[in-house]
């Protein structure tokens, strides 16, 4: 950048009024130098990979209007020089790392329509002279550091319609005058500190458009739960997000209220203190409703059959309640559902079958219910599925096949916890984009299939605590990616394949009480105790130990093995199998001996009975050793 060569001949001079340059990549600091282009009228340098400080002389830009340095690396104070860019409109210097406080100053930029200071590390408070600025429009300082009162003088503007101050640590109330407003849209205060009330007057704002108050601490002084008020008479209204608060339902009078806002498109209520029944005119609400949120409550009682008149919703979440009854059959109405959470509430009876007719679900959750029944066949239907959760429930049958052609599954299958029997079909190898299978906990029965191996990017497989037989499938040499095998607690048998030392993902394996037999593999992840359990096996034998003495040494003669040499060596003469380096100079061995090898020597004898019921539990071994270093502690031993 330089400035306009000298004009030649009749022509006027040119003269540089706006540098754009978004998203060019550019990498550096910003130039001082820029401010000698004193005709500027708009700097737009934004998306690029500006990092230092703003320099303070572009507050010699006195046209300034636009100042766009967005979405960069720029780190330092905001500069009070930038209060002499006595025509700017648009200050734009969110996303970055800024610090400091806010200049009040800016407010000398009496043309300001937008501060955009959003998604930095600002701290300190909000300056109350901004509610002065008689053009500013967009106020967002979201995502920073601000604390302090929220400045009622916010309240006096005649032109604010969007204020986004989320995400900071602003503590009090929402100033009254704020509420007053009759030209402010968007409300954004949540995740903050603040506290009393949800302030009735805040009905008498009938400009709003979407409020903002979830993650907030709305109570009363004297400690007692608001009541949600009626926002019946904003009828603009589009979102409500009051989640996470201490608010109260009272009669639930606000949901009937709310019919009046046929423009609502988000209703989260989640995180509250919502108790009782849902009324039936939750059914009336906007047919433009989205997004229903109402988990995390205490709502109690039956689903309303109405509900399935929100033909529009996207997203219903109501888990973590203390709904019963059935589902209601209604639900197979809302053909747009992507997300769909009853989990954790008290639901009986069984799974809808017309639940199959919401084609669009991406994400469907019943967990922790006390449904009953088999799983219907036409959940096949949910094409989009990425998460099928039934876990903890009372369910029974087969496990269909219809499920194991939902190809898009990706994340999670978990059926854990049920009744489910029967054999697992050889279709599961369709699920090649599955993450986590999780079936365990069942009365499942037959050979583990082979075609699990098919499912390339499976993490996480938990067959626990079912009736499978036969072995390990040759074919789970393929799976690569395995971090977590848990197929313990069933009739598996034949020898641990060899091939398990080398999957390399695996984090995590769980052979115990099955009936394998033969040498345990001791390398890959074999060679770390700590993740393979094979307790309760009581066929298996592991590979001799390395140690001082080989088992074909003269101590080993005529059938002696290892464990009997060990055995006989206590308790005089523990230093034959002890290293001698173990000992230390200054502390007397003989009390060495006694009270910490010895001690420790008989609890591996016990560790490595030929028999794993004669084997002592993992939790006594762990008490005796936390009791033998405490001994070795008392005695000076390094």
């Amino acid at each position: 950048m330089h400035p306009c060569y000298p004009a030649t001949g009749r022509r006027a001079p040119r003269r540089v009024i706006a540098i754009d340059l978004p998203s060019e990549g550019i990498i550096g600091s910003i130039s001082p130098c820029i401010a000698n282009i004193t005709s500027l009228t708009r700097l737009q340098l934004s998306n690029n990979s500006f990092h230092g400080g703003i320099p303070s002389e572009l507050g010699f830009l006195n046209e300034l209007q636009n100042l766009d340095l967005s979405m960069n690396s720029l780190e330092g104070n905001i500069p009070s020089e930038l209060s002499s860019c006595s025509q700017l409109q648009i200050l734009d210097l969110q996303n970055n790392s800024l610090q400091g406080e806010i200049p009040p100053s800016l407010s000398q930029c009496v043309h300001l329509q937008q501060i955009l200071l959003g998604n930095n590390k600002l701290q300190g408070s909000i300056p109350s002279a901004f509610g002065d600025l008689p053009k500013l429009r967009v106020l967002f300082l979201a995502n920073n550091r601000l604390s302090g009162d929220i400045p009622p003088s916010l309240g006096s503007s005649l032109t604010l319609t969007y204020v986004d101050l989320g995400n900071n640590a602003l503590t009090g109330g929402i100033p009254k005058p704020m509420l007053n407003s009759s030209s402010l849209q968007q409300l954004i205060l949540n995740r903050n500190s603040l506290s009393g009330e949800l302030p009735k007057a805040l009905l008498n704002t009938l400009s709003l458009i979407g409020i903002y108050l979830n993650q907030n601490s709305f109570i009363a002084d004297n400690k007692l739960t608001g009541i949600m008020p009626s926002f019946g008479s904003l009828t603009n209204l589009e979102d409500l997000d009051v989640a996470y608060n201490m608010l109260e339902a009272g009669d639930w009078g606000f949901i009937s209220s709310l019919s009046n806002c046929t423009r609502l498109t988000k209703l989260m209520l989640d995180g509250n203190n919502l108790q009782g029944n849902l009324p039936s005119s939750v059914g009336n609400l906007s047919s433009s409703l989205q997004r229903l949120w109402l988990r995390n409550n205490k709502i109690s009682g039956p689903i309303p059959q109405e509900i399935g008149n929100l033909k529009s919703l996207t997203e219903l979440y109501m888990d973590y309640n203390q709904l019963t009854g059935n589902i209601p059959l209604t639900i197979g109405n809302l053909h747009k559902l992507g997300i769909l959470s009853f989990a954790q509430n008290r639901l009986s009876g069984q799974i809808p079958d017309n639940i199959g007719k919401l084609v669009q679900l991406n994400y469907l959750n019943l967990d922790r219910n006390n449904l009953s029944g088999s799983i219907p066949l036409s959940i096949g239907y949910c094409t989009q599925l990425e998460i099928l959760n039934l876990a903890h429930n009372s369910l029974n049958g087969t496990i269909p096949e219809t499920i194991f052609k939902i190809s898009s599954l990706s994340m999670v299958l978990d059926l854990s916890y049920n009744y489910l029997s029967g054999s697992i079909s050889d279709e599961v190898g369709n699920l090649v984009n599955l993450n986590k299978l999780i079936i365990s906990y069942n009365r499942l029965s037959g050979d583990i299939p082979s075609t699990l191996s098919q499912c390339v990017v499976l993490e996480y497989l938990e067959m626990q605590s079912n009736f499978f037989v036969g072995s390990i499938p040759q074919t789970f040499v393929n799976m690569l990616g395995i971090k977590v095998m848990d197929i313990s607690h069933n009739n598996l048998s034949g020898e641990i394949p060899q091939f398990l030392t080398l999957l390399r993902s695996l984090q995590v394996l769980n052979l115990s009480f099955n009936n394998f037999h033969g040498v345990v593999p001791s390398s890959g992840i074999f060679a770390n105790a700590s993740v393979v359990s094979i307790e309760g096996n009581d066929h298996l034998c592991t590979e001799t130990p390395t140690t001082g003495s080989s088992p074909t040494d003269e101590n080993f003669n005529g059938g002696t093995t290892l464990h009997d040499f060990v055995d006989r060596a206590l308790p005089d003469n523990t230093h034959e199998v002890v290293d001698p380096t173990m000992l230390q100079d200054d502390i007397s061995v003989a009390d060495m001996m006694e009270r910490c090898f010895v001690p420790l020597v008989k609890i591996g004898l016990s560790c490595s009975m030929a028999l794993p019921r004669e084997r002592p539990e993992m939790g006594q071994v762990s008490t005796m050793i936390l009791r033998i270093k405490h001994a070795a502690s008392n005695m000076g031993v390094r």
